[in-house]
């Protein structure tokens, strides 16, 4: 390799190292919508093999697309010039709202409802409640991670300041 290849391959792992700095701000979103992806998934189908009314289905539907355009958008941030996640902004607030939903549900006792496969007992109440109340601390947590991200007061950016410092 001549000294001319050599500086333009080192140029490109920078720059390569420096996107991924960015991407990896979003770690904990990418992996949190996830995991909602597959437990609305879950609750989809279960609904489905339960034979449940089509308008239950609207919920778990709902949230299964918001959590496909959030894992759409999160794939788009592999990128320096970042922009606004608004699609997660927007998905994890409508999890909180589902979730308060269902907990205002749950304890009016319509939660066999929604989760047929639970029977009609305290244990189930509670069961429910704690994965409600879970969820809705999740979103808020990956919420204020979101808003730290968008006003550049996250560990990761900083450290992406102190690299980029370290090289110019």
């Amino acid at each position: 390799m001549q000294e001319a290849e050599k500086k333009d391959l080192e140029a490109r792992r920078r720059e390569s190292a420096i996107t991924n700095m960015y991407y990896n701000r979003y770690l904990v979103v990418r992996y949190a919508t996830a995991l909602l992806l597959f437990i609305n998934l879950y609750w989809f189908l279960m609904l489905f093999t339960e034979g449940a009314p089509l308008y239950l289905f609207i919920l778990p539907l709902s949230l299964l697309i918001g959590a496909a355009l959030t894992m759409w958008e999160m794939a788009l941030m592999n990128t320096r010039d970042q922009r606004e996640a608004k699609m997660a902004t927007i998905f994890y607030k409508m999890i909180i709202v589902v979730n308060v939903l269902l907990v205002l549900l749950s304890v009016l006792g319509h939660y066999t409802t929604f989760f047929p496969l639970l029977k009609q007992s305290l244990s189930s109440l509670l069961a429910v409640l704690i994965l409600q109340l879970c969820g809705i601390l999740l979103s808020i947590g990956i919420l204020s991670r979101l808003r730290q991200i968008r006003c550049k007061s996250d560990k990761q950016y900083k450290r992406i300041q102190t690299y980029l410092a370290s090289i110019t």
